[in-house]
């Protein structure tokens, strides 16, 4: 009963067990570089002399790469607050002398594109005016 594919194939390269447990980078490249040339799985995994397994999880994985891929960016909802203001509030906490209600004060007299560039204080304001 046949286990290996040099066991199948006589002209399969057989592995040399000083790589053992190592990366396969090379090989990786060399097997993805005839497969985009159009030679089939098989064939490329025993030129290259690895199991037709491993290309097959190789495939797999490259697979699932492609695929996790988002196709559009993710937008994050303006109810949080961005990493530049984390970074703020991180840096004006440290700062003697300030409270984070100064620090507070200080983010919400800053345009938002959320509010069309009004700050918040403007948009309240506004939003007072019209139904007062």
């Amino acid at each position: 009963m046949a286990r290996r594919d040099s066991d199948r194939n006589p002209t399969a390269r057989p592995r040399d067990p000083s790589r053992r447990g190592k990366p396969l980078t090379a090989e990786k490249a060399a097997y993805f570089a005839l497969m985009t040339q159009g030679v089939g799985s098989r064939e490329a995994a025993r030129q290259v002399g690895i199991n037709y397994r491993t290309a097959k999880r190789w495939q797999a994985a490259a697979k699932a790469a492609a695929a996790a891929v988002p196709a559009q960016p993710v937008t994050i909802s303006s109810r949080y607050l961005s990493l530049d203001e984390r970074i703020l509030i991180a840096d004006r906490v440290r700062q003697p002398g300030l409270s984070l209600r100064a620090i507070a004060a200080e983010l919400n007299d800053r345009p938002r594109m959320t509010l069309g560039w009004d700050s918040p204080a403007e948009r309240m304001t506004g939003l007072l005016t019209t139904t007062g």
